[in-house]
């Protein structure tokens, strides 16, 4: 690998882990955040508004990936990636400076909402953008390896996001949680400058002009409209399974165990940088195996284990049982997250495939990941079992094994590009 793919790479995984920093502070910040913004006398109440402000900035999702997805499919990925970036930095600052619903009132919840749905806005376009700009660099027989960089660099994010919380949380309780979202912003702007300076995909400069000015979602949806729906599904298996395991535990420690948030923090920390392990190893093992094989049997494992480990968790009450249940949980995550970007950038042509699989992604996220929140607490009580909300998780993994299994990589024109030729040749090899 050469001194500037190096540098492009590092670029790309720099980027996505500060933006994603920016991101996931709400969703770690949410038990601390839902008392101050959405104070409510019943405590079920009060953790349903805080968790629709999570839902709702999913709702807007697609019109940030039609956005994106149409910039970079027509500019280029750089400049999608660098406007993403830089614009989140915004609306993290003002959630960081922003008063409670005690000194302001119901202004301090709207403005949250509000901020909230523009950070997702931003992020519609990040974390496909840069799968698709690691994948479109990387070297033959090192997609899927290259593929797990994204998402390790996404876990990367999330913990610098705890461990600046659990710093901030411990020494500073009345207002510490403010710390990381004003460093975040700060974060937001350094993405930016990385982003802007480095070099457009071959892919993509190898494209022609006139395929750049047209319209590139409305022909995927017309010409790969079963990839489009195929990329939904793998979306809900592996973005509820990340939902659980890292930030539904969250509720599990705090309610069930009684874990004071600084402690959370210090317990999410540890999980996850587990993870940042098992991502890069399940990009290896596909790159030598096969993408499909590992996404499909770790789907399979997914549903399988789910209800055995959160029978455990609440049966038992014990940190053991909820360590155990997101090693396993995490590792099934990982193998289905670590080669996913180099399956779904094998699905959809160069000139389309930025708009294709954000806009598919976004879909998936808001009628799963979304909506994951509400079905977790009303499974719970209305069959009055705290087990109950692995049945959906079990449910959103048997979706994406059938979304990984009936999607079709694209075989290649003639007229395209010989790098990318060469490049989804050894994808289609692979996945098939």
């Amino acid at each position: 690998m050469t001194k500037s793919e190096k540098k492009t790479i590092g670029a790309a995984v720099c980027g996505n882990a500060l933006e994603y920093f920016d991101l996931m502070l709400y969703a770690h910040f949410m038990f601390i955040l839902t008392p101050l913004f959405f104070p409510h006398s019943d405590p079920h109440v009060s953790r349903l508004m805080g968790v629709s402000a999570f839902v709702l900035g999913f709702i807007i999702r697609p019109v940030g990936s039609i956005f994106f997805g149409h910039l970079g499919d027509r500019i280029g990925r750089r400049v999608a990636l660098a406007l993403s970036i830089g614009l989140m930095a915004i609306p993290t600052f003002i959630i960081g400076v922003l008063p409670t619903y005690e000194v302001i009132g119901i202004t301090a919840p709207i403005i949250l909402l509000i901020c909230r749905i523009l950070q997702n806005f931003c992020v519609s376009g990040e974390s496909t953008g840069s799968a698709i700009f690691l994948v479109e660099h990387a070297r033959t027989n090192k997609e899927c390896f290259m593929s797990s960089l994204l998402n390790t660099s996404l876990l990367i994010g999330s913990i610098m996001g705890t461990i600046l919380g659990y710093l901030s949380t411990k020494f500073l309780p009345e207002w510490g949680w403010r710390v990381p979202f004003v460093i975040g912003s700060l974060f937001g702007w350094i993405g930016f400058y990385i982003r802007y300076k480095i070099g457009e995909t071959p892919a993509f400069s190898g494209t022609k002009a006139k395929e750049k000015s047209s319209i590139p979602l409305l022909k995927i949806i017309k010409n790969q409209y079963r990839n489009f729906f195929c990329v939904i599904g793998i979306c809900a298996g592996i973005m509820v399974a990340f939902y659980t395991t890292y930030i539904y535990m969250s509720d599990v420690l705090k309610d069930r165990l009684n874990f004071s948030p600084h402690r959370i923090m210090a317990h999410n920390t540890i999980m996850m940088a587990v993870c940042i392990i098992f991502l890069p190893l399940m990009g290896i093992i596909a790159d030598k195996i096969g993408i499909k094989k590992v996404m499909q049997t770790s789907a399979l494992a997914l549903a399988f284990f789910a209800y055995p480990l959160f029978y455990l968790i609440m049966s038992t009450n014990l940190l053991s049982s909820v360590i155990i249940a997101q090693l396993i949980l995490g590792l099934c995550w990982s193998g289905l997250a670590g080669p996913t970007c180099a399956l779904t950038t094998s699905l959809f042509p160069v000139v389309g495939r930025y708009s294709g699989i954000s806009v598919a992604w976004s879909i998936g996220a808001i009628i799963f990941v979304g909506s994951a929140p509400f079905y977790y607490i009303y499974l719970s009580r209305w069959l009055n079992n705290p087990a109950a909300p692995a049945f959906y998780l079990t449910f959103c993994a048997l979706i994406c094994w059938f979304g990984v299994k009936f999607s079709q990589p694209l075989t290649i024109s003639k007229n395209q590009e010989s790098y990318e030729i060469h490049t989804h040749k050894l994808l289609v090899a692979k996945a098939s």
